[in-house]
């Protein structure tokens, strides 16, 4: 059982050992899923993003002609092209990507443009992953915090799609705790997180992860095999959250419930947190106290 610390931004502190082997990934499908592969020639060999102002920018840029043809969608959830299996996308809103005529994958299936999913920090973009390559098609999702409106833009030399997302929805900026790994401590970045719900909007930036920068710098995100959460109540001073996915602390004192701990106790209006398994169960449901699931137990 987790317990409170004061003051509430806090640290937990962890094993060398356990930051190297119970930290868990968002799964999606890989590339060699792909069905067939894509007879274009022109291959996906970048994806980048960027914030300016009133807009995020996200990027895809090729090594030879654009996409034969493209579709950005609003979409309730991200789908695997192929199997319509929903991939884990941490969000408010979503977009449904598809690049026609082109290919994202060597012939070892090895990916062309980078990881199959990747956290970005922008205002509004949440992150990017990859849903598939089928039948000639190469799918992504967008995860945003909020649903505003796009535009797609395609350029050339090189050839490029741009798709800007407006930033410009009511926010406001936020700590979201993540594994500091050089100092076994947890860490805080900032995020920008709809003013409305901002709770939920750190939760979706923690799911999220740490940019490839902050990545780099030593933060990690210690997931416990959880893809997602659902849920969220904050009632009497009770913050309660359950997990989507799976579940395992791996019989680690450290667990995703440390992150969500800390993440949550930022709100003066949450005294405790009670998490619950994918399956509805925490080890003490009701009255004034912290509580876990039993998959979060050491």
């Amino acid at each position: 059982m987790f317990r409170r610390k004061t003051p509430r931004i806090r640290s937990v502190l962890l094993s060398v050992a356990l930051l190297a082997g119970a930290s868990a990934t968002l799964a999606v499908p890989s590339l060699a899923d792909a069905a067939g592969g894509s007879s274009g020639t022109s291959k996906l060999v970048a994806i980048r993003t960027a914030t300016h102002p009133g807009y995020d920018r996200l990027v895809f840029e090729f090594s030879g002609k654009l996409p034969s043809h493209t579709f950005v969608q609003w979409a309730p959830r991200i789908a695997h092209d192929g199997s319509g299996d929903t991939v884990p996308a941490a969000g408010n809103a979503f977009l449904q990507i598809g690049l026609g005529g082109v290919t994202g994958y060597t012939k070892n299936y090895a990916s062309t443009f980078g990881p199959l999913r990747r956290s970005t920090g922008n205002q509004n973009l949440n992150e990017v992953v990859h849903a598939g390559e089928f039948e000639g098609m190469v799918s992504f999702g967008a995860a945003l915090m909020a649903r505003t409106s796009y535009s797609v833009l395609k350029l050339t030399k090189p050839s490029r799609v741009v798709i800007d997302i407006r930033n410009d929805y009511a926010r406001t900026r936020v700590p979201v705790y993540f594994t500091n790994q050089a100092t076994a401590e947890t860490r805080s970045v900032w995020r920008d997180v709809p003013a409305g719900a901002p709770a939920t909007g750190a939760l979706h930036r923690m799911f999220a992860g740490p940019t490839a920068a902050e990545s780099a710098a030593g933060v990690g995100n210690m997931l416990s095999k959880a893809t997602g959460f659902t849920n969220l109540s904050i009632s009497n001073g009770i913050a309660r959250v359950r997990l989507t996915g799976g579940c395992s602390a791996g019989g680690g004192a450290f667990s995703i419930a440390n992150q969500i701990d800390a993440t949550l106790s930022h709100y003066p209006t949450v005294r405790w947190v009670k998490i619950y398994s994918p399956t509805g169960q925490t080890g003490a449901p009701t009255g004034n106290s912290d509580s876990l699931p039993t998959c979060l137990e050491p």
